[in-house]
């Protein structure tokens, strides 16, 4: 039942995270959303659900903003080429 961890998403962190629909109505969680979003705003909305599962004591696997921020690291560095150090001078 994932009402609980939607709750404290909303209540304490104040980021809504979807339910799920059709056949999977109440099984799991959908994270979205409308408009920009960036590498921190993943990150904030990751921490949140883990943050919410340790809270309430529900089982989970740990590592995983790490791992996130890891993936997201790499993506931004593909995306953006470092300053050279003789430039920045």
């Amino acid at each position: 039942n994932p009402g609980p961890l939607r709750q404290f998403c909303i209540e304490t962190c104040g980021v809504t995270i979807g339910e799920t629909i059709s056949d999977l109505s109440g099984q799991g969680l959908r994270i979205g959303h409308m408009g920009h979003v960036n590498a921190p705003m993943v990150l904030g909305t990751l921490a949140s659900v883990e943050m919410g599962l340790s809270a309430l004591g529900i089982a989970h696997g740990s590592g995983g903003i790490q791992a996130a921020t890891n993936h997201l690291a790499r993506a931004v560095s593909r995306e953006t080429s470092p300053i050279p150090v003789s430039a920045a001078r």
